[in-house]
């Protein structure tokens, strides 16, 4: 690797055990190489070991740096590189999870407790007082189910097309280990009696070339921005962005009352009946860096962040959340609920942590967090029972077509499209 050791410094090496070790600001040989758009040593660092998923300290990705270079050749190297881990670190994550959604530790007691078998309803959505702002924008109901170490989820907001929502009846099933098909993740389409199996449909050899450039397109389209064709309309720009929700200054009060209300602390009938008192979360920020494609010089020696044009938007949040104190489980029970909904590890263990912080007050039931000027998105349980649901929820419908849902169906299952999303922001 002789091409990569004459722009990069001592502090780069390859460990014993064939890991590739980042300097102190956690920029690999591998993401080096990329800046270089030098492929055949990318080629060399991915054979030897090199992560296509860990990030520097600020945040950038391989792929992401693989999409700024806008080199096609080596981009596709990257995607097809996370893609992989990406699958291992879904299927790694698998066992653990299963055991977890059928028995979890309290945080102050050293034997398991049982994860009883519950049904919940949970409601996500925007509101606004601007008109017509609640109508437009996006929501969904989500039933959730859990039998055994089986898991499933019913949604009913399927895509987007044009400018409209697309609205359907879709769930998906994550198969516990007493089932047929231990480990599964499955998702059915009742509107059109079809089934895609989630692990099997993301695998990147399960992907035609076709496909793999489709994606790659759409990325490179996003990121570097594309004219007006036949069949699409010009695109802007928009680099690729990673956002950060710092903690470390995360504090509760409970809000008072209005005087009409009778003054006090404020609480709320929330999730089939519970009181449920209301706290305000301050000393939040949520933190979004946008890069973009660095200009083109002569020679081609480009440095880390050199000629790159980097933005950073940093916005103070209040969230308000509401705690109930009868609710039957505390916020650890269901930590194997979140983890099974999350999409990422990293996304898992930050909500973890959130959820630690939290007062010891009860059980989160309701969410309120601004995200723009007059508009605020709000997340509520609905409602909750420890009752075993009927073993058909997590029947998969023997006559239904299991046929590769394309790109562009405007109803495709998502799978694509998540991990897509996934390859750039997580």
């Amino acid at each position: 690797m002789e091409k990569i050791n004459e722009k990069s410094d001592d502090s780069y090496a390859i460990t014993e055990a064939g890991s590739i070790r980042p300097d102190e600001h956690g920029w690999s040989p591998l993401l080096r190489a990329i800046r270089l758009r030098q492929e055949s040593v990318v080629e060399q660092l991915l054979a030897a070991g090199a992560d296509p998923l860990a990030r520097t300290q600020a945040g950038v990705s391989p792929l992401q740096q693989a999409l700024l270079t806008g080199d096609r050749s080596v981009a596709r190297r990257i995607f097809v590189a996370a893609s992989h881990a990406m699958h291992r670190q879904f299927v790694a994550r698998l066992p653990s999870l299963l055991r977890s959604l059928a028995a979890v530790s309290r945080c102050l007691a050293c034997w398991p407790v049982h994860l009883p078998d519950f049904s919940m309803e949970m409601r996500w959505q925007f509101n606004s007082w601007i008109p017509l702002v609640t109508r437009l924008a996006p929501h969904d109901t989500y039933q959730i189910y859990k039998r055994g170490s089986s898991f499933r989820v019913d949604v009913s907001l399927v895509g987007l097309r044009g400018v409209r929502w697309q609205r359907g009846h879709v769930h998906f099933i994550l198969c516990g280990a007493d089932s047929a098909s231990p480990g599964a993740l499955v998702a059915v389409d009742d509107d059109n009696r079809r089934v895609e199996y989630a692990l099997e449909a993301a695998k990147p050899m399960a992907m035609s070339a076709a496909e793999i450039d489709e994606e790659l397109d759409a990325l490179l389209r996003r990121c570097h921005g594309a004219p007006a064709d036949g069949k699409r309309r010009a695109q802007a720009a928009a680099g690729v962005s990673h956002a950060r929700v710092h903690t470390a200054e995360l504090a509760f009060a409970p809000v008072k009352a209005s005087w009409w209300r009778g003054g006090g602390s404020r609480s709320d009938t929330l999730c089939g009946g519970l009181r449920a008192s209301c706290f305000e979360a301050s000393g939040l920020e949520f933190v979004q860096t946008v890069r973009w494609p660095a200009a083109p010089t002569a020679g081609g020696s480009l440095q880390p962040d050199e000629h790159e044009k980097v933005t950073v938007h940093r916005q103070p949040v209040k969230a308000n959340v509401w705690l109930a104190r009868d609710f039957p489980r505390c916020p650890q029970d269901l930590l194997p609920v979140f983890e099974a909904l999350a999409p990422t590890v990293a996304l898992y263990e930050q909500v973890a942590s959130l959820l630690q912080r939290l007062p010891h007050e009860g059980f989160p039931v309701k969410l309120e967090v601004p995200v723009l000027p007059g508009i605020v998105a709000s997340v509520a349980l609905l409602s909750y029972q420890e009752l075993p649901p009927s073993a058909d929820l997590f029947v998969i419908p023997a006559d239904y077509n299991m046929e590769k849902v394309r790109a562009g169906d405007g109803r495709r299952l998502c799978f694509r499209s998540l991990t897509m999303w996934i390859r750039q922001h997580s």
